[in-house]
């Protein structure tokens, strides 16, 4: 599979944050894409970002629901998380956050040719395995309130899985695994995939 294009992704971010009045950046390697944001969103806020994106090309200590450890190797995903401020409104007329950008995360890799599903409440499945996980956390307080979306999804999967706290390895496997569907343009997919999760905040 060709090598992901990082610069690709770099450009068409940066043009969507010009164009919204947001900020974005794209990391070669990060402790934590969510982690970046919580220490940097305050800042980009008071400046005037509507939103913030931070992408890495590998994270060494991405992380899921519970702190489980998220393996984001070098290439073989997209990794991302997003910073969106929270919007009043009244939680019991709405789905949960969490179900609203995995349904948009959905519909987007569907409707390209892939057949995946959400197995609650926050992984996406395909082919019977584990392909991609968000996590959705509100942080901060009062005015300053805001939506901490942390995404990955992995075009491959994994070389090396250790075992969970049970002993068991997990299921894990990458979107272009079998190399179907590899004539994606990826980059196109992934700014796709950004812009459905900020928007659906």
């Amino acid at each position: 599979m060709v090598p992901f294009d990082f610069h690709a992704l770099r450009l068409r971010l940066d043009e969507r944050a010009f164009v919204e009045q947001a900020a974005a950046v794209v990391l070669p390697s990060v402790d934590s894409t969510s982690d970046y944001l919580r220490a940097h969103w305050p800042d980009q806020a008071a400046a005037g970002a509507s939103w913030s994106i931070c992408v890495a090309q590998t994270q060494t200590a991405g992380r899921g629901r519970h702190g489980h450890h998220w393996r984001s190797e070098p290439g073989s995903g997209l990794w991302f998380s997003c910073a969106v401020p929270v919007v009043p409104c009244t939680a019991e007329a709405v789905p949960p956050l969490s179900l609203v950008v995995a349904s948009e995360l959905i519909r987007v890799l569907n409707a390209v040719g892939f057949e995946i599903r959400l197995k609650w409440p926050n992984d996406l499945w395909c082919r019977g395995s584990k392909v991609g996980g968000l996590l959705v956390e509100q942080m901060g307080v009062g005015a300053a309130r805001y939506w901490l979306i942390g995404i990955g999804i992995n075009w491959l999967a994994p070389a090396h899985l250790p075992q969970d706290k049970t002993g068991v390895v997990p299921s894990v496997t990458g979107l272009f695994e079998n190399g179907e569907l590899s004539s994606i343009d990826r980059e196109a997919l992934a700014e796709q995939l950004i812009m459905v999760a900020i928007h659906a905040a």
